[in-house]
């Protein structure tokens, strides 16, 4: 799929580049492919597959999970094209139709989640890396549910050029994509290497700031953004007070993407001393023992 719409796109835009307003189209149709099917495919699939292995329980409905990933393909890759883009009407009109469609496929995977994980606790590594695994479906519903609310014609005129959909993106790559590919290393890496999982206080302590900047960014930029479309939307507000009113949510927002920084450095700590261990113990079956002590 990646392949298609990579080729296709540089194609259409680099190589051999449409004219006019086609090119809006094209790149409408390639970064809604790439984020709402490719990234989303992905991730949702990782999400149904180690779902089972760390409840001990079955997927709850494999019907559902057809469902969501039939939905995602069939109306995520459509484009979520600006209401006021320079296109015949009918084109946005579409784009928006379909993608309020992508509720479907949303619900699927919300209630799958629930189904299957609901009620687990415990404070062992694999309990920690369940919670990845819920905020990040929790970051998909958020991110989609965003996106379908963008693609109504009257909210969009107002949120369009706004902090919104910066925000919406933010809870699908970082919230969604990278708390379920955290998990997955987590989970697979120890197994891989053959070594201990990484201990629960460690995780604990990495997906605290995880969460914390993915929430934190996500709020202020979207809360942020809902402001800015209502005050640019005032004929009475000039544009440099829209601006200044957004500097408290980007302030925020900024102490998120810290907050981020430093859970990506705790995770590559975390997974520089499984790499240590693994080394260690590869250099005690060869005999060499004393250099690990």
């Amino acid at each position: 799929w990646f392949a298609w719409i990579y080729s296709a796109a540089n194609l259409l835009l680099v190589f051999c580049p449409v004219r006019g307003v086609v090119q809006i189209c094209v790149n409408a149709w390639y970064v809604s492919n790439l984020f709402n099917v490719w990234l989303s495919a992905i991730g949702i699939g990782a999400i149904f597959y180690f779902l089972p292995k760390l409840t001990g329980r079955p997927l709850y409905s494999y019907y559902l999970a057809q469902v969501a990933f039939w939905g995602i393909a069939l109306f995520g890759g459509w484009g979520f094209i600006n209401v006021n883009a320079p296109l015949p009407s009918w084109i946005p009109s579409l784009s928006a139709v379909l993608g309020v469609m992508m509720i479907l496929p949303v619900l699927a995977v919300f209630l799958n989640v629930r189904g299957t994980a609901c009620g687990c606790t415990g404070a062992s590594s694999d309990d920690r890396v369940l919670t990845l695994f819920r905020f990040g479906s929790l970051s998909f519903v958020v991110a989609q549910l965003m996106n379908v609310i963008g693609a109504i014609r009257p909210i969009n005129e107002i949120l369009a050029f706004t902090y919104f959909f910066p925000a919406q993106n933010h809870w699908l790559v970082l919230g969604f994509f990278a708390s379920v590919m955290f998990g997955a290393f987590y989970y697979i890496l120890p197994q891989v290497l053959n070594v201990d999982p990484i201990a629960s206080a460690k995780i604990r302590l990495q997906t605290i700031f995880l969460l914390g900047g993915v929430i934190l960014t996500g709020v202020a930029l979207g809360v942020g953004g809902i402001f800015q479309g209502i005050n640019l939307s005032k004929t009475d507000v000039a544009f440099a007070d829209v601006i200044k009113g957004t500097f408290p949510f980007i302030f925020a927002s900024t102490t998120g993407w810290l907050l981020i920084v430093i859970a990506g450095l705790l995770l590559l700590l975390n997974l520089l001393s499984l790499g240590g261990r693994a080394g260690c113990a590869c250099w005690k079956k060869c005999g060499k023992s004393e250099v690990c002590s």
